[in-house]
C-alpha cells in the first residue's frame, strides 16, 4: 500500500493558488486546457490537467471538465489514472485542475492496489443499468476496499470505436449528475478515471484535513483511495496497516452513506436493495413525467405526476395475482404559476392535495397537529420549526436522524447538520420548559 516518492513535492510551485495561476505559471493562453509538470513531482509521470487557466476557475468539478478528463484519457495510456479531488478530499489549491499519475511506468505492467483488489474482489452491481452505462460498488467488510466507491462503467465497446468523444460526453453527463449532487450537499469527494478500464469512479468521503499547503501532513487524496501514498524518501512514519486505518477514517459514518443513496435514487438509478413497490412507482412517475414532456413539451405539473401515481397504485387492487402497493408518496413541487403544490398518494390508488402532511408511522398524530398550527403566511424558517415540532410530537428525534430538504421553485437544498442539530436542540429544550411549566401549574 505504501510507496516512497523520490524528493518531497512542492506545494509552492505552480499551479500555487487560485488568485494567481496564470502569472505564477507563465502562462496566458485561451487554449480550452493545459498540461502542467511540477517541477518536484509527487511521483513519476505525474502532471496538472488545467481547463481554461485564464478562467481561474474553483476547484468544483464541471461536466465540461470531467468530459475533459474523459477524453484526454481515451487518448492516453490504458494505464493512466485522471484524479480530481474536491477541497476537503486532499485539493491544496482552489483552482480547477486534475492530476494525472500511473503506477509506476505508464507502459508497465503494475497496477495499483484498489486495481488489484478490484479484480480479485470484484464489485458488487449496484443498480439497474442505464443504457451504456452500468453502475457498481466496491465491496465492504472485513475483505473489503476501506472506501466505499461507485464505479461508473462504459459498457457500449461499439460506440466506443467510432465516437470516443460521445462517450466522454455522454459518460461525464451520467457521473457529473452524481458529483453535482454531492457539492450541493457539501460533501467532499475524490473522482477517478481509468479509461483502460471504462470507468470513472467517485468515492464520497468525510474530510479528514482542512485545506493545507502543508503537503508533510498525509492527505487522502486520488492515488490515496487507489492504495498508492506519497511520502517523504525514506519515511517510516507510515506502514500498511495504518494507511488502511486512514483511509477508513475518511470513510462516511451511516447516515453520510444513506445520503448518498438517496443521492443516487433521486438522480434515477434504481438501487437493488430498494423496495419494490418503491421502484415500480418511481418508474412510473418517470414515465408520467416523459409523457407529459412529450405531448406538451413541457414540465408535468404536481398534480398530473400524482393522479399518474395513484391510478397506477388502483389498478393493481383490482388485478389477481398482483399485490397491491404497501407504500403512500408525498410529491412536492411547484405549479406552471410558482405556486407550490403537495400531493399525497395512498396503496388504494387515492390522492390528496394538502398544505401540510404527514405519513408513515403516527402520520395522524403527525397530520393534526400540523393542521392546528399551520398558517398561510409562514416563512421558510418558521415552515422548518413547525415541521420539526410536528415529528418532536410523536418521536425521541435528534439532529442525528432528521433530514430537513428545502424544496424551491429553483431546485432542492438539504440543511446542514451544522444548522439542523442546535435547531433541533434549540425546540426540544423549549418543549422540555412548557412541559414542566404545565406541569407546576
Amino acid at each position: 500500500m505504501v510507496r516512497p516518492k523520490a524528493s518531497q513535492t512542492s506545494a509552492g510551485t505552480c499551479p500555487a493558488a487560485a488568485a494567481g495561476v496564470a502569472q505564477d505559471c507563465g502562462i496566458d493562453t485561451d487554449e480550452p486546457a493545459v498540461v502542467i509538470i511540477n517541477k518536484h513531482p509527487a511521483c513519476r509521470n505525474h502532471f496538472l490537467l488545467v481547463p481554461a487557466v485564464k478562467e481561474r476557475w474553483p476547484q468544483e468539478l464541471t461536466q465540461d471538465a470531467l468530459a475533459l478528463g474523459v477524453a484526454f484519457a481515451f487518448q492516453s495510456s490504458r494505464r493512466l489514472w485522471l484524479s480530481f479531488n474536491s477541497i476537503g478530499a486532499g485539493a491544496s489549491v482552489n483552482h480547477l485542475h486534475l492530476q494525472g499519475f500511473c503506477a509506476g511506468s505508464c507502459d508497465g505492467d503494475r497496477v495499483f492496489p484498489f486495481e488489484a483488489h478490484a479484480r480479485s474482489a470484484g464489485l458488487l452491481p449496484a443498480a439497474e443499468a442505464r443504457g451504456p452505462v452500468s453502475l457498481s460498488r466496491t465491496r465492504g467488510g472485513p475483505k473489503g476496499w476501506p472506501l466505499v466507491g461507485w464505479v461508473f462503467t462504459w459498457t457500449d465497446g461499439e460506440v466506443l470505436e467510432w465516437d470516443t468523444n460521445l462517450v466522454a460526453y455522454r459518460l461525464a453527463e451520467f457521473v457529473h449528475r452524481f458529483v453535482a449532487a454531492l457539492q450541493v450537499m457539501d460533501m467532499a469527494h475524490n473522482v477517478l478515471m481509468n479509461l483502460g478500464r471504462r470507468q470513472v469512479i467517485v468515492f464520497p468521503r468525510r474530510t479528514l484535513f482542512e485545506q493545507s499547503f502543508d503537503v508533510s501532513q498525509l492527505q487522502v487524496s486520488g492515488h490515496e483511495t487507489l492504495g498508492w501514498w506519497v511520502v517523504a524518501k525514506g519515511s517510516t512514519d507510515l506502514d500498511e496497516s495504518s494507511a488502511l486505518q486512514l483511509l477508513a477514517r475518511a470513510a462516511l459514518d451511516k447516515r453520510g452513506h444513506q445520503k448518498v443513496l438517496q443521492i443516487l435514487e433521486w438522480i434515477g438509478w434504481r438501487l437493488h436493495d430498494e423496495d419494490p413497490s418503491a421502484s415500480l412507482l418511481r418508474l412510473t412517475e418517470e414515465k408520467a413525467c416523459a409523457a407529459a414532456a412529450g405531448v406538451a413539451s413541457d414540465a408535468p405539473t404536481v398534480d398530473y405526476v400524482a393522479r399518474f401515481i395513484a391510478r397506477t397504485q388502483q389498478k393493481y387492487t383490482h388485478r389477481g395475482g398482483v399485490r397491491p402497493f404497501g407504500i403512500s408518496t408525498l410529491l412536492g413541487g411547484f405549479d406552471n404559476k410558482g405556486q407550490p403544490a403537495l400531493y399525497q398518494t395512498d396503496p388504494a390508488g387515492t390522492y390528496y392535495a394538502w398544505k401540510a402532511t404527514a405519513i408513515g408511522k403516527n402520520s395522524k398524530s403527525v397530520t393534526d397537529f400540523l393542521e392546528k398550527k399551520y398558517k398561510e403566511d409562514l416563512d421558510e424558517d418558521a415552515t422548518i420549526r413547525l415541521a420539526l415540532k410536528g415529528l418532536l410530537e410523536v418521536t425521541e428525534a435528534s439532529g442525528k436522524n432528521i433530514e430537513v430538504v428545502i424544496v424551491k421553485e429553483g431546485g432542492i437544498t438539504w440543511m446542514p447538520d451544522d444548522k439542523l442539530e442546535p435547531l433541533v436542540k434549540e425546540l426540544d429544550d423549549t418543549a422540555e420548559k412548557i412541559a414542566k411549566l404545565k406541569e407546576q401549574q
